[in-house]
């Protein structure tokens, strides 16, 4: 079992398709870390139940997922 905690804000509305943005790790700049799609993190995180909620901070709420 792996067990990881991440950051992650939900927007209100989803953006089109035309305007998303597909982040790799030569453009974020960071190094060893895996980014995960929004099906998994919502799968992971039990579709961000409030159980899993261990924080919150400036950027918004920090869910615990497990994978």
């Amino acid at each position: 079992m792996t067990c990881c905690s991440f950051l992650f804000s939900r927007k209100k509305t989803a953006s089109p398709p035309e305007h998303r943005i597909e982040i790799d790790e030569e453009v974020s700049g960071i190094q060893n870390t895996k980014l995960f799609p929004y099906k998994e993190l919502k799968m992971a995180t039990r579709n961000f139940h409030h159980s899993n909620k261990i924080g919150e901070g400036g950027f918004g709420i920090v869910y615990k997922g497990t994978f």
